[in-house]
């Protein structure tokens, strides 16, 4: 008896499980809110938390669960986003713009949702100045944010900076020439670091990147961490960045046609010298500059960047919204493809968001034919299928799967465009019906 057990553990460390997974579909669904501008954000209470022409709630399966009438007052093509941002205890922070025009600017309003579902904070932040709709948050705790808007003086343009907290805002200071009134600023966070970027079009451009940790030098650390990205060629900017949960930060850019990604750590240490192309011919629009959108799963290792494919048109007035996937951490890229819909530009000013729950992408987009935010998902979280060694090998077998996992125990066999040998354990990606061949071993 012992024998034979001891044959037994052994044949079971030697065959190791083979898998291998087939990549997901885009799942095209209705439309979430009224509205153009628009920020979105996964938050801790495991819903998708938007801000737009009102406040809404979308659960895991891209339903809108709660909707109120709490929203931006800048919704025309040609605006920026609005910004939004979750506390870890749940408490929702926005910031919109009101009143007033571009000239002279908007008068920014900062709310906060606490946790029982009450908004039960308002108040200013700053004063208007021009082309202040340019805006960012991110949220620390329950009772502290920090804020940012952009101040038009000319070109190059500047940042401002404010911390949100006991009910009031104070301004931190400016960060000077860093960006253009046409172009993003953006703030993320992961725990106590607040990540920034923005960017300046002025030919030939530069995108920025740096990050801080909350407390009284948050800003000195801005200010001295900045770093400066000129991948392509010609104008540039319109950078995106995306903290994953382990807290290293995707950062996306463009330039005259392109996107460029890389990824910093929390210490700003660089993950690849040079930035990573990956997308390229988008088409042209005023300042012909890549615009994009990035997030990632929790672990960081599939990466998903949002592009507009322009038309020609000054205001990128009907793009394509073109998508292209790294799964190992950035080094590789997918070729980039179409979705489908329409959506707007609006010369730089709307771009699609993305946001990750439980590692599906939801990807919120204007849409320029049905009019209104809509949502498509991407699911990377996979469900497995077992197969029996002794049913899904003994011959050969079709399996016709999509977004499934398939795990098992088995003998050498075949598919259409490879091999996989029984000695090692492999993964293989790719769509469509795949045919399993049993060789003989093992029978």
């Amino acid at each position: 008896m012992k024998c034979k057990y001891l044959f037994l553990a052994v044949v079971v460390f030697i065959v190791p499980a083979i898998s291998f997974s087939l990549p997901p579909e885009w799942e095209v669904l209705n439309k979430v809110v009224k509205g153009a501008q628009f920020d979105a954000i996964a938050g801790p209470d495991g819903k998708i938390h938007l801000i737009a022409e009102k406040y809404v709630q979308i659960d895991s399966s891209g339903s809108v669960v709660l909707s109120e009438d709490v929203g931006d007052g800048q919704m025309s093509a040609m605006d920026f986003p609005p910004a939004i941002a979750t506390a870890p205890d749940s408490t929702v922070h926005i910031l919109t713009r009101h009143n007033g025009d571009w000239g002279s600017g908007h008068d920014l309003k900062y709310r906060r949702r606490n946790a029982d579902g009450e908004w039960d904070r308002e108040h200013p932040v700053g004063v208007k100045v021009a082309r202040n709709y340019t805006v960012g948050l991110a949220a620390i705790s329950a009772d502290k944010a920090y804020a940012i808007h952009g101040d038009y003086d000319g070109h190059p343009s500047d940042v401002r900076f404010w911390e949100v907290s006991g009910g009031s805002s104070s301004e931190l200071g400016t960060l000077s020439g860093v960006t253009r009134a046409d172009n993003h600023s953006r703030l993320r966070a992961f725990q106590n670091t607040i990540f920034f970027v923005c960017g300046n079009n002025d030919d030939p451009g530069v995108s920025h990147y740096s990050w801080g940790e909350s407390g009284q030098s948050f800003f000195n650390q801005i200010e001295s961490n900045i770093k400066q990205h000129t991948p392509g060629s010609g104008r540039r900017g319109f950078p995106d960045v995306y903290p994953d949960k382990q807290g290293n930060a995707h950062f996306i850019s463009g330039a005259v046609q392109e996107l460029y990604y890389n990824q910093y750590d929390l210490t700003g240490n660089k993950k690849f010298s040079n930035d990573k192309k990956v997308m390229n011919s988008m088409g042209t629009w005023h300042l012909s500059v890549g615009l994009s959108a990035i997030a990632s799963t929790d672990n960081g290792e599939v990466i998903l960047v949002i592009g507009l494919g322009t038309n020609g048109s000054k205001t990128a007035s009907n793009s394509d919204i073109l998508w292209s996937v790294s799964e190992d951490s950035g080094a590789t890229w997918s070729p980039q493809k179409t979705l489908g819909p329409k959506t707007e530009g609006g010369e730089g000013r709307l771009i699609p968001r993305l946001a990750v729950l439980n590692n599906k992408f939801f990807l919120f987009y204007y849409d320029t034919q049905k009019e209104g935010v809509y949502l498509a998902t991407l699911d990377y979280s996979p469900e497995v299928v077992s197969i029996n060694y002794k049913n899904a090998f003994s011959s050969r077998q079709k399996l016709e799967t999509q977004n499934r996992q398939l795990i098992g125990i088995s003998p050498d066999y075949t598919r259409r465009h490879g091999r996989i040998n029984l000695l090692g354990q492999h993964e293989m990606r790719g769509t469509g019906v795949y045919l399993l061949e049993n060789t003989g071993i093992g029978e």
